[in-house]
């Protein structure tokens, strides 16, 4: 039985309505543009997957995908900090060996 928008019912044991699993596209997009580029990628990708998965009637595979998207945003995330972080250590110390140098005095 197809509904009215064009969503296909879905039903647990229990005969009552599922709705579909977070997609965590809007955290796929933020860390795709913010954070880590690769993982951003990859996040978004399984992001995709889950709604269409869940449209055709896979639950468990959308919920796989789903789980996988907000595992690849937090990756994205978290090294997008540590890569920021590695940056502003890395020119804290170029600036501290410039000074040791004699080209600056601090």
């Amino acid at each position: 039985m197809i509904m009215e928008n064009n969503e296909i019912p879905r039903n647990n044991e229990n005969g009552k309505r599922v709705p579909p699993p977070n997609d965590y596209l809007a955290w796929a997009v933020l860390s795709l543009i913010f954070c880590c580029l690769p993982f951003g990628i990859v996040s978004l990708i399984h992001s995709i997957k889950v709604e269409d998965l869940w449209r055709q009637g896979f639950l468990q595979e959308a919920e796989d995908e789903a789980a996988k998207a907000k595992k690849w945003a937090k990756y994205a995330f978290f090294s997008g900090i540590a890569i920021a972080v590695g940056y502003v250590l890395l020119y804290v110390a170029l600036i501290a060996v410039g000074a040791l140098a004699g080209g600056l005095s601090l």
